[in-house]
């Protein structure tokens, strides 16, 4: 069995291919990716140098001394190419805005094989069990619109804008339509009755 080595996680930006920079001469090196095979040849350096094609997901590299014998001889590299952009799923998001109840407590999940981090703007949020996430919303009288941006641990991103309603909002709208609820109303004739409406 060949000794296994770690290998970092490439992106897009490798160009869909890895580039090997071997030091196992001199001789002829296998490479074996999937079930395509090819022949490298080695100088009396012992380095050369070669390009292997990844597809999405993980690939396994094998690699022979032709002619070699022991531990030596024989290296195998499991290599993951991820060009997939995270997900972000916002809880009770309908289209792209979401009402709030009285908590305001807006929750999330970030959806990837490897997420790596979760902001609003440029503040950054915790990833909890299940790469969850939650934020505290301020109760303003109008909608708000968040802007969220995922990375993952290759470096592909996604953002997601959604527009966000807390209870004194959607009071607000409501009113403005002329849609008011019994508190709403309730409200609104007190506040007259004080003389500040």
């Amino acid at each position: 069995e060949p000794a296994e080595q770690s290998a970092p996680i490439w992106t897009a930006l490798a160009g869909w291919s890895l580039p090997l920079r071997l030091n196992f001469g001199p001789g002829e090196v296998k490479l074996k990716v999937g079930g395509e095979t090819k022949t490298v040849p080695v100088p009396e350096s012992g380095v050369t140098s070669t390009v292997v094609d990844l597809s999405e997901g993980e690939n396994t590299i094998t690699l022979t001394l032709e002619g070699a014998e022991g531990p030596d001889a024989r290296r195998r590299l499991v290599v993951t190419l991820d060009t997939t952009r995270p997900r972000i799923n916002i809880s009770g998001l309908s289209g792209t805005s979401v009402e709030l109840d009285t908590m305001r407590r807006l929750r999330g999940t970030v959806v990837d094989a490897a997420p790596e981090s979760i902001k609003l703007g440029e503040t950054e949020l915790e990833l909890g069990a299940g790469d969850s996430f939650s934020y505290q919303v301020e109760d303003l009288e109008s909608p708000q619109t968040l802007t969220f941006t995922a990375r993952d641990q290759a470096g592909n991103v996604q953002t997601l804008e959604v527009t966000v309603m807390t209870p004194r909002a959607i009071a607000a709208v409501n009113s403005a339509r002329g849609l008011l609820d019994d508190r709403t109303r309730w409200n609104a004739a007190n506040r007259a009755e004080q003389g500040l409406a």
